[in-house]
């Protein structure tokens, strides 16, 4: 589908089943991301990251608008928006109190501490570079040398806390 198509609409029933769809993908990789934990922690947070951007998706086509008897799917701007997809969910679990979806690395930060913006943006940053484990590149280290990107840290029982809160998060979620 062309990306670039400012929304699409969709009728009832399609939007239902795709919010379903939406909804079991996000137990789906949160059920890889717990087996896959104690065999390769980076990966799983990478699988984990996957999940929060679809939570934020299925956020997203929750607030999907009627027109004429269909739900308005704001595409491009949000539905393949990965970013906006993101900003969604960190906003969700940080005003519905699932700080534990937030961090997946210790000593990063203490949620209550710090100005959301401020956390919103370092959260976005540190989202993008954990997908690196399932690529490779380049990146720039802190003396402004090229290095090769590593994905940020994990820790082992801080992620567990996260797949489950956001386990919980998904299924408190009604789908109409």
């Amino acid at each position: 589908m062309n990306s670039k198509l400012p929304h699409v609409d969709i009728p009832e029933q399609l939007w239902k089943e795709m919010m379903c769809n939406v909804r079991d993908g996000i137990f789906r990789k949160l059920k890889a991301a717990r087996s896959t934990l104690g065999i390769d922690k980076d990966v799983s947070a990478g699988v984990y990251v996957y999940a929060v951007e679809e939570f934020g998706k299925l956020l997203l086509l929750n607030k999907a608008i009627k027109v004429s008897g269909m739900r308005r799917v704001i595409y491009h701007n949000e539905f393949v928006n990965h970013n906006k997809k993101f900003k969604t969910a960190f906003d969700y679990f940080q005003a519905n109190g699932y700080d534990n979806c937030l961090v997946i690395s210790q000593g990063w930060f203490v949620v209550s501490d710090v100005a959301w913006d401020v956390i919103e943006r370092r959260l976005l940053a540190e989202t993008q570079a954990r997908l690196s484990i399932f690529y490779s590149d380049f990146a720039y280290d802190d003396k402004q040398q090229i290095t090769i990107e590593r994905p940020p840290a994990v820790d082992t029982n801080i992620l567990q806390k996260a797949i489950d809160e956001l386990e919980r998060a998904s299924s408190s979620l009604t789908i109409p």
